[in-house]
């Protein structure tokens, strides 16, 4: 085969004559626009990549049409404990991390401490139920329990040694788990620890109004 003596040219155009009677000129450039090019799904490179405006290095960037480099990247993976922890998603869903570049995945402590559940009975109220106190602020903080105001009842969300108190006000209260009795106090008050799973469910009773109790994860 003979040899090609040619040069590649690029940014070119040229003008074609097309109407001498109105002198319609068309400009045909070698150009190709981002809006000529086809994928194979029929979306043009004008679609598929025209909200993306630029790379940045930059962390401090908001744009929404900003692509973050490489660099940006290593910057953030810097700064999740200089580099050495990777975020892992286990095979049952949950949340995990590695330390440096270990094949062992450790798993978040889900530790809670302090009163997350506040009981009492009201005046008006004639169900044995004891509810939540009405203020959030010192009766139910839903950080280790989600409770169900229509049944009263409890749910656990973190397993552990929980501490409990169950006051009757002159009449008598109980704590049932899994709808099982496991304390009664009459005429008195009580204090007692027990060993709670995710997904046990709690709820208290009582006879008298202000009769109240609570719930509180001490340890793991």
């Amino acid at each position: 085969m003979a040899t090609v003596n040619e040069v590649t040219v690029s940014g070119r155009k040229f003008r074609k004559l097309v109407d001498e009677a109105t002198k319609l000129w068309q400009k045909i450039s070698f150009w190709t626009k981002a809006s000529d090019v086809e994928f194979d799904d029929g979306m043009t490179a004008e679609i598929k990549m025209g909200a993306v405006d630029g790379i940045t290095d930059s962390l401090a960037s908001t744009s929404s049409k900003i692509a973050a480099s490489a660099k940006a990247l290593k910057q953030v993976n810097d700064k999740l404990a200089q580099g050495r922890l990777e975020f892992v998603v286990n095979d049952d869903g949950s949340i995990g991390y590695r330390l440096d570049g270990a094949d062992t995945v450790l798993p978040f402590n889900s530790r809670f401490n302090g009163v997350i559940m506040r009981y009492y009975k009201k005046s008006t109220d004639s169900s044995a139920y004891l509810s939540i106190y009405d203020n959030p602020t010192t009766g139910y903080y839903n950080y280790g329990a989600a409770y169900d105001p229509d049944t009263r009842k409890t749910t656990i969300k973190y397993p552990g040694r929980y501490s409990m108190m169950i006051s009757d006000n002159n009449g008598y209260a109980a704590c049932y788990l899994n709808d099982e009795q496991i304390k009664i106090v009459s005429y008195s008050s009580i204090y007692f620890a027990h060993d709670l799973k995710e997904g046990d469910v709690l709820y208290f009773t009582g006879s008298q109004t202000g009769a109240h109790a609570y719930i509180e994860k001490i340890s793991d």
